[in-house]
């Protein structure tokens, strides 16, 4: 008996679901699940179901600062649930075969994921995960430069020293990933974006307006991730 993507998404909300809910994760919608620590430190899980032959699915997670522009769920700090899986997807081809991997997806998040949301949970602990991240990975540039990411996290923790620091870092890389693509020929707007978007946090920092700069940006990334519903909660 074949499974529909509905019938994953029921398993979820029916096994694990209530688990993260004593963690204080709220449902978006059938398929992502959030929380939102100290207003800032925004931490979601989300559920991918393929509509191939091969019925399978993966669960990815996250944690980013809410109140740095985002387009997209950001997994630099994360990535997909893995505990007993195969390469990071569940099967889910018969009923049988759902109900065993959705308790291994349990398992993952109760041994791996929940470990991980603990460890960045406050922005003193997101800075050390971001600092431990190898910043010569352009996948990391183009979903949440490192650096930027932390000179944010400092501005919010009101140490503009090193937040000043780190946004200087990050302007010189973006900088320089800008001038390679350039002399390769390769067309990218996310380069440009994050100097933009990092001259705006100095020139904030500068002014002593950053609580200005960081709600314009929240308001943004929560329109666009459509998280109006954290709001309320």
């Amino acid at each position: 008996m074949s499974t529909s993507k509905q019938s994953v998404t029921n398993a979820f909300n029916t096994i694990v679901f209530p688990v993260m809910s004593t963690d204080g994760f709220i449902k978006i919608n059938n398929k992502l699940f959030a929380r939102l620590l100290d207003s800032q430190i925004l931490q979601w899980v989300s559920i991918y179901v393929s509509t191939q032959l091969k019925r399978e699915y993966r669960i990815e997670y996250g944690t980013m600062l809410i109140s740095v522009p985002a387009t997209s769920f950001n997994s630099t700090i994360g990535g997909s649930f893995s505990k007993l899986s195969s390469g990071g997807t569940y099967g889910a081809k018969t009923i049988k075969m759902l109900e065993l991997s959705i308790e291994r997806v349990l398992i993952a998040y109760n041994e791996e994921v929940r470990p991980i949301f603990l460890n960045t949970s406050t922005l003193p602990k997101l800075i050390a995960a971001y600092k431990q991240l190898k910043t010569d990975d352009l996948h990391l540039y183009s979903t949440g430069h490192p650096e930027f990411n932390i000179a944010c996290a400092y501005a919010l923790l009101y140490d503009n020293s090193k937040s000043s620091k780190h946004a200087q870092i990050a302007i010189r890389n973006y900088k320089t990933i800008e001038n390679e693509f350039k002399n390769q020929g390769i067309t990218a707007f996310w380069p440009s974006e994050g100097i933009k978007q990092t001259e705006a946090l100095l020139t904030a920092l500068d002014k002593k307006n950053t609580e200005t700069l960081f709600e314009k940006w929240k308001t943004f990334t929560i329109e666009q991730l459509k998280l109006s519903i954290l709001k309320k909660t």
